[in-house]
């Protein structure tokens, strides 16, 4: 639309200028060196007040519980010993055991979280000895007409937190250099700025995969990093491939997928080298009954979607990874993006600062600031596949 008279920034139409640097990041470059933080840009975002800041979460617990006896149990024993959740059980509860079809009827509240007690061959099934880790499912409680009031049991969330760390990164020149011509670029001021932007987005980025929570005090001021993607992933959601060498097959690969879609959404983005993006393209192209879905854009970025009857996989070439000392070359790391928020202080997002230079000082100073965090909710959500190195064929039926 051409619009008569001077152009303002009321005049750009709905979201047609971006509103912080990390949108302009996004707008300016779909396929930078940052996806994840420019992401951000368009996904859930919050600001806080406090550079250490809270929120509450609760697993769908679904009661299911792994018997912990090294020795197993004769099948007149009473007493089990589980990992853990015992004390949300109560009298009356039935549980019944995975591999031998026992129910067994909870007889008394449990006291501790790792031990409870039970009848054994409960409606009218045959007791059995148990093994370690053993599953045993709720499958609901019985009572008989009349009975008294049942102990109650009640389940609190879990409270987690993260920090938001301080990222700055200056640029300065003296009045001189400003004022001379160069032949590589008409402004020596905005080139700079635009060097100085990719070094700050890089280390946002790296940091929101690889930052470890801590605080400290240094010069005797309070010092933050935050904890990132990594440190929130469940040990049990990390895998690394069993395929001899590194090499994934498609067997392999769709093996993982009811693990990977367990919880959250029923499609993910999973961000990947180059490296393991063609050794995922190799992986469909020697197993002809998988294939690639068309090629697509989401906010500028090419993606591959892997359709399975578990979920769909939404394939993103992270252009960090890989780079510069291996940085999770041979990883993949499939997130719900719904479930996790870029965290700001108030005040305090991506911005560029000016005259940021000493009173008196022949010269100028400019810096990129940035005050965040990430705040990552129900991580089992999140799968990484690490030790990719190789395609293989699947093995003859």
């Amino acid at each position: 639309m051409v619009l008569p008279g001077l152009r303002s920034t009321n005049d750009m139409g709905v979201d047609g200028r971006p509103k912080n640097w990390r949108e302009g990041l996004l707008l300016l470059s779909p396929r930078n060196n940052a996806p994840l933080f420019s992401l951000t840009a368009a996904m859930s975002e919050r600001s806080t007040d406090d550079p250490e800041y809270y929120w509450w979460e609760e697993d769908v617990d679904l009661l299911t519980y792994k018997l912990n006896d090294a020795t197993g149990m004769t099948n007149a024993e009473t007493t089990f010993i589980v990992v853990d959740s015992a004390l949300r059980l109560k009298p009356g509860d039935l549980l019944r055991v995975d591999r031998t079809g026992e129910i067994i009827r909870v007889t008394a509240a449990p006291t501790i979280d790792t031990q409870f007690v039970a009848s054994r061959g409960a409606a009218n099934t045959a007791a059995a000895a148990m093994l370690d880790l053993d599953i045993l499912l709720y499958i609901g409680s019985a009572y008989e007409e009349g009975a008294a009031k049942v102990i109650g049991t009640s389940f609190n969330p879990q409270k987690v937190y993260n920090l938001t760390q301080i990222f700055r990164d200056p640029v300065e020149w003296t009045r001189t250099a400003l004022a001379t011509r160069l032949r590589y670029t008409t402004s020596i001021q905005k080139e700079d700025r635009r060097r100085i932007l990719h070094k700050h987005s890089v280390g946002i980025e790296r940091a929101m995969w690889l930052g470890a929570k801590y605080e400290t005090t240094l010069n005797g001021q309070p010092l933050r990093t935050m904890g990132g993607l990594l440190s929130f992933i469940p040990a049990s959601n990390v895998q690394s491939v069993v395929g001899a060498g590194g090499a994934l097959d498609a067997d392999e690969l769709f093996s993982y997928f009811p693990r990977i879609f367990a919880y959250g959404d029923s499609e993910k983005t999973a961000f990947t080298s180059l490296k393991v993006m063609s050794i995922l393209g190799e992986v469909v192209r020697k197993n002809s009954q998988y294939q690639w879905g068309p090629n697509e854009k989401e906010y500028g970025m090419r993606v591959k979607r892997l359709f399975s009857p578990a979920g769909t996989l939404t394939l993103m070439e992270h252009p960090l990874f890989g780079q510069a000392g291996g940085f999770l070359a041979d990883s993949f790391f499939a997130i719900d993006t719904s479930k996790f928020k870029y965290v700001y202080l108030q005040d305090a997002d991506t911005k560029l600062l000016k005259d940021r230079e000493t009173p008196g000082t022949d010269g100028k100073t400019e810096e990129y600031l940035t005050e965040c965090g990430l705040e990552v909710h129900n991580p089992k959500t999140m799968f990484q596949l690490k030790g990719i190195l190789s395609a293989a064929a699947d093995a003859a039926p």
